[in-house]
């Protein structure tokens, strides 16, 4: 198994829970959490949500819900077994390092799921390689589509995670992505704690874009638990978009737009 497990737990599409780094030992060094950082001032784009089509809406809120690295981790966890499970004709292909591992596609494994570009994992764990708690893991994707017959997703780009340390981690994802046809990019770090319920908030700096939209700020908090995501997200351009998770009801996001109000159906 990858160190990255992926749970499952619902987003905008239903899709599956984001994966994070395993806990630091007490003893590993971890991060200096006292260290100084620059001031970074919120991103502003110029998307203007008012009179955006709910497929725009649905692609900005996929980039705000961490979709992107959620699939990116899928992908490396079903290359991995394919790998290990296509007997001969093995697809897709591997390259291994004592702490990293890189999988090509260019054909269909005997599951059925097909691969194309390449994806390389470094300190991820899993089976042939090792993994150090105490060091960040980075997972890329070139030119990286994956098609499992029922969903079919792109993507590249970089998501980088720190170690746990004392519960709390840093992702950053700097990702083009194609979901089914949803397409977005997002460059965002995310502050994420757990103490039983998964936390998520984003660092200022932290921006989307869409086709056809523009780009936008993210801020806002994701709450992951096993049974849904709960939170709020401000998604700024020309005007500010509020997605209420916590009153998600069948499928449905309540969202307003200043004085204006709607949901967005799944």
């Amino acid at each position: 198994m990858l160190a990255l497990a992926l749970a499952c737990a619902p987003s905008t599409a239903d899709g599956p829970r984001a994966p994070r780094p395993e806990p630091a030992t007490e003893d590993a060094p971890g991060v200096d959490t006292a260290a100084p950082s620059e001031e970074v001032e919120p991103f502003v784009g110029d998307a203007s949500f008012h009179g955006a089509s709910d497929a725009q809406l649905r692609a900005a809120l996929s980039a705000a819900t961490g979709l992107a690295t959620t699939y990116l981790g899928l992908g490396v966890i079903n290359a991995e077994l394919d790998y290990l499970t296509s007997g001969t004709s093995v697809c897709p292909t591997g390259v291994f390092g004592a702490d990293w591992m890189r999988y090509t596609g260019g054909c269909t494994a005997p599951s059925g799921w097909s691969y194309e570009g390449e994806v390389e994992a470094r300190n991820a764990g899993g089976a042939l390689v090792t993994y150090d708690a105490s060091a960040d893991t980075e997972i890329t994707a070139t030119d990286f589509l994956v098609d499992s017959g029922y969903a079919r997703w792109a993507l590249e780009g970089t998501t980088t995670y720190t170690p746990v340390v004392d519960g709390a981690w840093d992702e950053h994802e700097a990702l083009d992505v194609d979901l089914d046809g949803v397409a977005f990019a997002v460059d965002a770090t995310t502050t994420c704690s757990d103490s039983g319920v998964e936390t998520c908030g984003f660092a200022a700096g932290s921006w989307g874009e869409v086709p056809g939209l523009g780009s936008f700020g993210l801020a806002g908090e994701r709450v992951l638990d096993d049974e849904a995501m709960s939170g709020w997200l401000e998604l700024t351009g020309a005007d500010t978009i509020r997605f209420d998770l916590d009153d998600r009801d069948d499928g449905c996001t309540p969202w307003t737009i200043g004085g204006t109000a709607g949901e967005l159906c799944v």
